[in-house]
């Protein structure tokens, strides 16, 4: 995800029901720029789920595929 100004960022992942399966990260602090976050998806059903980084005046969603 990309940062327009530093902010607190929170980023969850959500099934195609859109039902909040893992919270990866809440409030956490990042600077201005691109940022990458490696998720521990252990627990997850293989499928496909949608990865979204909302932070202010930020809302990102990216889909993400379980094998």
């Amino acid at each position: 995800f990309v940062l327009p100004s530093p902010q607190g960022v929170t980023i969850t992942v959500h099934d195609m029901l859109g039902r909040e399966v893992l919270r990866a990260a809440e409030g956490i602090w990042y600077g201005q720029g691109t940022h990458a976050l490696p998720l521990r998806l252990g627990g997850l059903a293989p499928g496909m789920y949608e990865v979204c980084a909302v932070g202010a005046g930020l809302v990102s969603h990216a889909p993400l595929i379980i094998r």
